[in-house]
This record gives structure tokens, sequence and C-alpha cells, in this order.
């Protein structure tokens, strides 16, 4: 039930297709592309915290704990 631009390789042509019902792919996995793409498409972190609903720490914990920069 996940969309199918966070499933494509549309954003990160180097990574396979994800497959939904693939065991391997987790939930991690998952955010940390839900993560990427948001945060190219938001001016700064305040603005992506909120379109992720998330508090604008948290976003920095998660961005640490994938290397995002």
């Amino acid at each position: 039930h996940l969309p199918d631009d966070l499933l494509s390789t549309a954003a990160h042509p180097t990574q396979p297709t994800a497959d939904p019902h693939d065991p391997k792919l987790t939930r991690e996995h998952l955010e940390r592309h839900h993560i990427e793409r948001v945060l190219a498409e938001t001016p700064d972190l305040e603005a992506a915290a909120r379109a992720l609903g998330i508090d604008p720490s948290t976003l920095w914990r998660k961005r640490k704990r994938y290397g995002l920069t």
C-alpha cells in the first residue's frame, strides 16, 4: 500500500526497484528514502520537518542515523 514513486527508482536510479513483498525491504529503508525525497523537495530542514510531520530535532536525529546531509 505504498505510493508508486516511493517504490520506484526515479529518485535513486542506482537502487533497484523496491518490491513491497521483498522480505529484505525494511521500514528503515523506506523511511530513509522518503526523508531523502522530502529533503530534496523542500527549501530547508524546518520545511522538511513540517512536511514529514515531525519535530526538527527528530529530523536531525534521523538524518544523523541514516548518514544524510
